[in-house]
């Protein structure tokens, strides 16, 4: 019905689905022109005025046949209180047929102002039933597993499927984590000689998703609750051991990832 807010605001987890939606959705608008920022060969560490300064020359020319300009920007808690200011005066006052998309994993390090000028949809982990139904439609055969190891997020789901290898790392270090219970999580990670920084924080990260979502969607009461809280307690250790590891103290990620 042609009723569309000037900007929305598209927060929840990672991998959870969020950029497939804004995509799915920048097509069904089908507008004339459509930005990326960054674009897909991009990765950046932050989003500068002189970015946003580029980004809104664009916008202030019209579209070739009066459509619809759709502009989405991932990672908007990359921006810095310059280049944050600069977006938040186009989305006061948004041109004529502009829609902005505006993406990010967590609140955090977003400026609310911003927030406060977006329609904001949240996203949350998806259901097993949906994830199930979607990996046998894929030929999956073993969804169980996938499912299990995701955690609720079908970006998950889709590299495992896609990525055997990174998909078998996965499983064996939640082997390793579960079957360890004496040592600091980071000796056994390392203790696989296979899994290098990067690998180890990662598949920590999907672990301890894994670990907190099943405490959590426990249905039982009574004496499984305490059960619950314990296992909390033990997640949020591994959190802190893995932060006060000296190769990822200066890592921000190791922070963002973990915590959201």
């Amino acid at each position: 019905s042609n009723q569309l807010s000037h900007a929305y605001f598209f927060v929840g987890p990672e991998h959870i689905g969020k950029m497939t939606i804004a995509r799915w959705f920048i097509e069904s608008v089908n507008p004339t022109e459509r930005i990326f920022v960054p674009s897909d060969e991009e990765e950046r560490e932050s989003i500068s005025i002189e970015d946003i300064r580029e980004l809104l020359k664009l916008v202030s020319r019209s579209t070739q046949d009066g459509g619809y300009r759709v502009l989405c920007i991932s990672d908007v808690d990359k921006l810095n209180a310059q280049s944050g200011n600069a977006l938040l005066k186009c989305l006061e006052e948004p041109p004529r047929n502009t829609i902005f998309i505006l993406i990010a994993s967590h609140e955090q390090g977003v400026l609310q102002t911003l927030i406060s000028r977006c329609t904001t949809i949240r996203f949350s982990l998806v259901p097993s039933a949906g994830m199930n139904a979607a990996l046998v439609e894929r030929g999956c055969k073993d969804p169980e597993t996938i499912i299990r190891m995701s955690a609720g997020r079908p970006g998950c789901a889709v590299r495992f499927l896609e990525d055997p290898a990174y998909c078998e790392r996965v499983i064996k270090v939640d082997e390793l984590l579960r079957k360890s219970t004496n040592k600091p999580l980071w000796n056994r990670l390392v203790s696989w000689q296979d899994v290098d920084v990067t690998h180890a924080l990662e598949c920590a990260e999907l672990s301890t998703h894994l670990s907190l979502r099943e405490c959590l969607m426990c249905d039982d009461r009574g004496p499984a609750l305490a059960g619950r809280v314990n296992d909390s307690d033990e997640i949020a250790n591994r959190i802190m051991q893995l932060r006060r590891v000296p190769v990822l103290q200066s890592s921000k990620s190791c922070i963002d990832r973990l915590f959201n």
